[in-house]
This record gives C-alpha cells, sequence and structure tokens, in this order.
C-alpha cells in the first residue's frame, strides 16, 4: 500500500505544473485562496470561496456577503502561482 504524503509548498510554480489538490494562492490577501479541482489539456480549474461586507453599517454592524467562484486558468499562462498546499492523492 502506497504512503499518503502530505507538505507545504509556498513555492512558486508555472500554471502548467499544478496539479489536482494543490492549494494556490493568487496574492496576498484575503480570500485569495483556492484549490486546484480540475485538469484538462488546455486548463485548470478551482474553487474559491470569498466574502465581503456591503460598503455602509448599520445599528445591527455589517451585511457579510459570502459566496463561491468555479474559476479557471489558461495552462499557457505566464504568470507563476503560489502553491501553499500540496499533498500526494491516492
Amino acid at each position: 500500500m502506497q504512503e499518503h504524503k502530505t507538505w507545504t509548498e509556498n513555492k512558486l510554480y508555472p500554471v502548467s505544473e499544478l496539479q489536482l489538490g494543490d492549494t494556490i494562492q493568487f496574492e496576498l490577501e484575503a480570500w485569495s485562496t483556492a484549490i486546484v479541482t480540475q485538469i484538462t489539456e488546455d486548463e485548470i480549474h478551482y474553487f474559491r470561496p470569498y466574502g465581503h461586507t456591503a460598503d455602509f453599517s448599520y445599528t445591527g454592524g455589517v451585511i457579510p456577503y459570502i459566496g463561491i467562484e468555479n474559476g479557471k486558468l489558461s495552462k499557457y499562462s505566464k504568470h507563476p502561482v503560489k502553491v501553499i498546499y500540496r499533498q500526494q492523492l491516492r
């Protein structure tokens, strides 16, 4: 039986070298973390949760908005992506 390995990367990779299950970070800000969910011949698909608030407050505080983004990157992109967590899938 093959051992299941998990490790932290914190390393820049070309988009074409991303792997399934990689946790990636686009920028150094909140909600910029995503997970690679599918790899096709030309694209890398990712899932990213996000949240923000309205630009006003009221007596109860602020209204939070949360959601998810299912996005994709071209495998031919020249911009590197930071892999913050990589695991060996079974």
